[in-house]
């Protein structure tokens, strides 16, 4: 037979659980608000007119072949202006990929926004960041960029409906 201090260990036991489970769904909801507050944060920095302007500069109106060229052209020597769009949009696609290595931002948030921006200048730099990597001894340079480039490609084939390409 079950006596009443049984019962009433019972209701107690069943209390906390339940105030476990909703303490979990609880904490679950808050991080992905934040993710999503965070991310919002710096797709409004992308979004900005001025460095949308920016992008589509440093995206389609540089052009180059080589390295050597993109110094030529757009280095810090002969043309500073240029030098430092493609930096300042280099800067900002590292911290995004930061915040994605580091689990703050889940990755599908950054490829359904911002996936084409991301291939397209990884793709356009990648010569141009490894040849400054062995410049300048800094092998790290745009090491997030080149993270957060093979974590949106990982992603488009795991979801081909996006087709990220």
């Amino acid at each position: 037979m079950i006596d009443l201090s049984s019962i009433r260990d019972l209701v107690a036991i069943a209390g906390v659980l339940i105030a476990l489970v909703y303490y979990i769904i609880n904490i679950r909801n808050q991080r992905e608000t934040r993710q999503a507050q965070l991310f919002m944060s710096i797709y409004d920095k992308l979004e900005h007119p001025d460095m949308t302007e920016r992008v589509q500069e440093v995206l389609f109106k540089y052009s180059f072949q080589t390295p050597e060229e993109f110094n030529e052209k757009y280095g810090m020597e002969n043309n500073p202006e240029a030098y430092y769009k493609v930096m300042h949009l280099n800067d900002l696609l590292e911290g995004i990929g930061v915040f994605v290595r580091e689990g703050l931002v889940d990755v599908r948030l950054v490829a359904l926004l911002d996936s084409g921006l991301i291939t397209n200048y990884w793709r356009k730099y990648e010569s141009v960041w490894r040849d400054w990597r062995i410049r300048n001894d800094w092998p790290r340079a745009a090491a997030e960029v080149e993270y957060l480039y093979n974590r949106i490609m990982e992603y488009g084939k795991q979801h081909p409906e996006l087709e990220i390409k």
